[in-house]
């Protein structure tokens, strides 16, 4: 998915190849000017395996105490909104946590509260396919380079605003 917004019409057009036969999901995080993945599943992902991803993340990729003024946000994949998962993180975050059928609804098209959909991702995908990968690991490896050159400003800058009311 490749957005572009304007006030008028960039008549902006993508090539892409739609007959590649690999593929992968990719899971990453933006915690306090960092990024935290990627982590790729080459199989479906269910709520099962999220749930087991999000309890192996938790321990081993964020400290215990961001852990307990976190507040988690996630999308609305189908994975993401099953009932073991929604009382999973409940268990985990209490009523700090936003996402479909969460303690906070979450916004979608919120260019502030969503710096994954209108940050993350399209930088990603810019960076990944100015040159297309020819296979999986070639796609994989691009996105570990590409998540690898962020700094820390630029996450900041995509993740950060001060509101002045």
């Amino acid at each position: 998915n490749n957005h572009y917004w304007s006030n008028g019409n960039p008549h902006w057009a993508v090539d892409t190849n739609y007959q590649t036969v690999w593929g992968t999901n990719v899971w990453c995080g933006l915690l306090a000017g960092n990024l935290i993945g990627p982590h790729f599943y080459d199989t479906t992902l269910n709520g099962r395996r999220y749930s087991d991803f999000l309890t192996l993340l938790m321990l081993e990729d964020v400290p215990l105490l961001l852990r307990q003024n976190l507040f988690f946000q996630q999308d609305g994949a189908p994975a993401h909104n099953a009932i073991i998962v929604r009382q999973q993180l409940n268990e985990m975050f209490g009523n700090q946590w936003m996402g479909t059928h969460g303690p906070v609804e979450w916004p979608p098209q919120s260019p502030d509260l969503t710096p994954l959909d209108f940050f993350l991702w399209g930088h990603l995908k810019t960076v990944v396919y100015a040159e297309p990968p020819a296979n999986l690991q070639d796609l994989k490896n691009k996105l570990m380079v590409a998540c690898r050159q962020l700094t820390k400003e630029q996450i900041l800058a995509a993740t950060y605003r001060e509101v002045s009311l």
